[in-house]
């Protein structure tokens, strides 16, 4: 299987349109597989590393909802014998992924996203990432909202912008626009 295919899975497990299982064999949050897959290619970590790193992610992630990222980190390093920076980074950016896009696939199941407006609550403050700043400024020029496929350009617009400094356009699919996020995809009102 190309890693296209691979990547594309990984975006939709939670959607139900993926014939691969997850490990535990239910609709968990985590489909080991596909976000091994990912992990493998956006991370220098073998392909075993990367099978615990998602096994953790899935074990971690589907028990609580609130699940810190030092606890993943720290099922990582145990798993895997990665320092706690690498680990911190994995497990910081990937729960955010998994999280945004299991929050953008049950908007998609439950009502759809057509007409829908949406955006990133909370505060910009120093320690916002460029990307996160823009994406919120340009946000506000939409009147507070804006669709999710507008959400995605922007995001994706923003990280090529800001590339040099953490963005990462290349996994805006994944709604992971930056390095270390700490935004939620919200539905407006």
């Amino acid at each position: 299987m190309g890693l296209v295919r691979r990547l594309t899975d990984a975006i939709a497990e939670r959607r139900g349109d993926t014939n691969k299982p997850t490990e535990t064999g239910d609709d968990g949050m985590v489909n080991v597989n596909g976000r091994a897959a990912i992990v493998a290619y956006y991370y220098d970590v073998s392909p075993r590393q990367a099978r615990h790193i998602a096994a953790v992610l899935r074990d971690r992630m589907d028990r609580a909802n609130d699940v810190t990222v030092r606890e993943i980190a720290a099922g990582i390093r145990e798993e895997t014998g990665l320092s706690p920076e690498v680990a911190g980074r994995i497990a910081h950016n990937e729960r955010a992924s998994i999280v945004n896009t299991s929050i953008v696939a049950a908007y998609e199941e439950r009502s759809g996203v057509e007409g829908k407006l949406f955006h990133l609550p909370g505060d910009i403050d120093e320690d916002s990432h460029p990307v996160r700043v823009d994406v919120d400024e340009r946000i506000r020029e939409h009147g507070g909202a804006v669709s999710l496929s507008e959400l995605r350009d922007l995001f994706r617009e923003a990280a090529e912008k800001y590339e040099d400094e953490g963005g990462t356009p290349e996994r805006v699919d994944h709604w992971l626009a930056h390095e270390r996020p700490r935004y939620t995809i919200t539905r407006y009102r």
